[in-house]
């Protein structure tokens, strides 16, 4: 009985001790996966972040991309609508100088013009250049020194003087006006955008 009693002890104890290790391995075990679970959350938290800030990145990326497309479009048809505006404008500018050309207001225009030109220039011999429809007219009124020539440069009305050598001209055609007065609405005109 003794031996049972020893035997039973022994196994007792070799259960206890197994139960022991037992226990420990368990938390021990534990311990391992909550640390491998936190670091594995850890890391993918980590990388969440960055596939997050990447995806943050892109998006900020793609919107000022289209915010910067949709400015240069909204700048695009504003210049195209102030191209519209301007060259509107100046048809009709062109339009009401034609009419003028008609009209006896026009004949004392260009007298009025050319008297000046000449006093600011005397000159014994020059051309002037006009359209088909003012020949007749300048001739009336120019000089016998001066040779009136017909000019597809001049397509509104008024007239450009050249001197007999070819070194002074003086444009004072109507199309010049115009064309002047455009550039220089459009550069100061403020409809900059």
């Amino acid at each position: 009985m003794e031996q049972e009693k020893l035997a039973e002890n022994l196994v007792k104890a070799i259960q206890s001790q197994s139960q022991e290790r037992l226990n420990n391995l368990q938390a021990d075990y534990e311990s391992q996966r909550s640390e491998m679970i936190e670091r594995f959350r850890q890391e993918a938290t980590e990388e969440a972040n960055v596939y997050s800030e990447l995806a943050l990145s892109e998006l900020r990326n793609s919107l000022v991309q289209n915010e910067s497309q949709s400015k240069w479009k909204v700048k695009k048809d504003l210049f195209i609508r102030r191209a519209e505006l301007v060259d509107g404008l100046f048809l009709k500018v062109k339009q009401e100088l034609i009419e003028f050309t008609k009209s006896k207001e026009y004949t004392d225009f260009v007298k009025e013009a050319l008297l000046k030109v000449l006093k600011e220039n005397p000159l014994e011999g020059y051309t002037l250049l006009v359209k088909a429809n003012d020949e007749a007219l300048f001739k009336s009124i120019s000089g016998k020194d001066a040779l009136v020539v017909v000019s597809d440069r001049i397509r509104i009305g008024g007239f450009i003087l050249k001197d007999k050598a070819g070194l002074l001209e003086i444009d004072e055609s109507l199309d010049y006006t115009l064309r002047v007065q455009k550039e220089w609405f459009t550069t100061h005109s403020q409809l900059d955008f």
